[in-house]
C-alpha cells in the first residue's frame, strides 16, 4: 500500500507556480498534486494546525472545511487531519502547550496507518514550524511499531526554495531508507492528561476516570523489547480497553477548551501517557495480525507456541536465543505429569529468583516458571510465592520489579 502525507501551513496563501519532479511537471500551488499524479497513494493525509482558523468556536472544523475544498481545487483525493496548535496570530491567540500537537498526531496516525506492507511518502515542503518535525517523529513512531511485522519504505520531498518571481520549482527527494522495527520502549504511566488552567479539584475528578492497567501493558511491552514469549502470551492487553481510555481522555481534552474573545484556551492537555498508549493500542495490533491464530491471552502454553511467538515476532539474535532456551528445557522434561518448578529438573539452579536469569533465559527462570508434559511440553508462570531477594513473594512482584513496571 502507498500512503501520502503532508503537513501544511497557511495553504490560503500559496501562489501557483510549475513544480517538476521525475520528468514530469504540473502547475499547481501545491506539489502534493504532482506527487499524487505520480505515487499514486492508495491515501493521503494532510496535517494541519488549528491556529489556521478565524472563527475560534469551530476551529478544527472551519480549517478542516476550507482544506478539502482547497484540495478539491487542487484535484487531489484525501483527509485531512487537524491538530491543536500553539501561538499568538492575527486571528487569535491559542493557549496550551506545543506538545499537545505531538500527542494527537501520535493517536491520529495510529488511527490511520493500517497493518499490511507500506510505502510511505511524506512531503514537507509546506511544513509549519513544529509542526514538521512533530510529523516525522510520530510517524517515525508508528512506522517503528509497525515495522515489526510489516515491510515499510518511506521516501521524504521537499520542493526547491520558493523566492518571489520564480516560476518553476523542483522536487526533491532528501530521505529514502527502509524503517527498522522499533517496539514501544518506554513505560505508561497514568497521567494521560496534564493539567494547565483547570481548578485542581476538577482535574482530580477527571483523573479519577481513568483506569490504566499500566503493569500489565509494561511488562508486555517489555516482553517484545527483551524477546519474553510466555510473558508476552501471558499478560497480552486488550485493545479495545487502551482504545477506550484513549477515547475518554480526548472527550475530556475537548470538552475543556475555552474560547473568549479572540483567545483559544485548552485548560487540560494531553499527556505524555497519552501518546504512549497510543503507541501500544497500535502495536496491539499489529502483534494480534501476527498472532491471529493463537486465541492470547492465555496462561498455559506449548513449546510448539512459544516457537511460534518466537518466530513471528522476535527477530535476529532474540528470536534465536528464545529458540535454544524452550529447546534447553523441553530436552530436561521427561514423562512429567503435575506441574513443576523448573529449579527441580536443573540441580544447580539458584534457590531464589535471579534477575539475570530471568532476561538471559527468555523469561523462563527457573523458580518462577512450572513445566509438565501432555505430549507437548506446556509452560506456565507460577502462581506460588517465590524468593526473591531474601523474600517471599508474589511471582508478579518480582517480574515486575525485575523489569522495572
Amino acid at each position: 500500500m502507498k500512503l501520502l502525507i503532508s503537513p501544511w501551513g497557511n495553504f490560503r496563501s500559496w501562489n501557483e507556480v510549475e513544480y517538476i519532479f521525475n520528468g514530469k511537471s504540473r502547475r499547481s500551488k501545491s506539489p502534493i498534486l504532482l506527487l499524487y499524479d505520480i505515487i499514486e497513494p492508495d491515501k493521503t493525509i494532510v496535517i494541519l494546525p488549528n491556529t489556521l482558523a478565524s472563527d475560534l468556536e469551530r476551529a478544527d472544523k472551519e480549517v478542516e472545511g476550507e482544506a478539502k475544498e482547497f484540495l478539491k481545487e487542487l484535484g487531489v483525493s484525501a483527509e485531512v487531519l487537524v491538530i491543536p496548535g500553539t501561538g499568538k496570530f492575527p486571528n487569535g491567540e491559542f493557549l496550551g502547550h506545543p506538545t499537545d500537537a505531538y500527542y494527537y498526531l501520535t493517536y491520529g496516525l495510529s488511527q490511520e496507518i493500517p497493518v499490511e506492507d507500506l510505502e510511505v511518502h511524506l512531503d514537507i515542503t509546506h511544513g509549519l514550524n513544529y509542526l514538521t518535525f512533530f510529523t516525522q517523529r510520530a510517524l517515525e513512531d508508528i512506522l517503528g511499531i509497525l515495522a515489526i511485522g510489516k515491510t515499510v519504505k518511506m521516501t521524504v520531498y521537499n520542493t526547491d526554495p520558493f523566492v518571489k518571481g520564480v516560476e518553476r520549482l523542483g522536487v526533491n527527494v532528501i530521505e529514502e531508507r527502509n524503517i527498522m522495527e522499533r517496539p514501544v520502549n518506554e513505560k505508561v504511566g497514568k497521567r494521560v492528561l496534564e493539567n494547565y488552567s483547570l481548578d485542581s479539584t476538577e482535574f482530580g475528578k477527571i483523573m479519577a476516570k481513568f483506569k490504566v492497567n499500566s503493569t500489565r501493558l509494561n511488562l508486555w511491552a517489555s516482553s517484545i523489547l527483551l524477546g519474553l514469549p510466555l510473558l508476552l502470551a501471558t499478560t497480552y492487553p486488550d485493545r479495545a480497553e487502551v482504545l477506550q481510555i484513549l477515547d475518554e481522555a480526548l472527550r475530556e481534552f475537548r470538552e475543556n477548551i475555552e474560547v473568549q474573545g479572540n483567545i483559544l484556551e485548552r485548560k487540560i492537555g494531553l499527556g505524555k501517557d497519552f501518546a504512549t498508549l497510543s503507541k501500544l493500542a497500535f502495536q496491539i495490533e499489529v502483534i494480534n495480525d501476527l498472532l491471529r491464530d493463537m486465541d492470547l491471552p492465555k496462561e498455559e502454553l506449548s513449546a510448539d507456541e512459544l516457537f511460534e511467538i518466537a518466530e513471528r515476532v522476535f527477530k535476529g539474535r532474540i528470536r534465536e536465543s528464545t529458540k535454544v532456551e524452550v529447546n534447553r528445557i523441553v530436552r530436561k522434561v521427561g514423562d512429567v505429569k503435575e506441574w513443576t518448578k523448573l529449579r527441580t529438573l536443573f540441580p544447580n539452579a539458584t534457590p531464589q529468583v535471579d534477575p539475570r536469569n530471568f532476561l538471559a533465559h527468555a523469561g523462563l527462570e527457573a523458580n518462577l516458571v512450572e513445566v509438565k508434559r501432555e505430549g507437548d511440553v506446556l509452560f506456565r508462570y507460577t502462581k506460588d510465592h517465590v524468593l526473591y531477594g531474601g523474600k517471599m513473594k508474589d511471582p508478579w512482584r518480582v517480574i515486575s520489579e525485575i523489569l522495572g513496571g
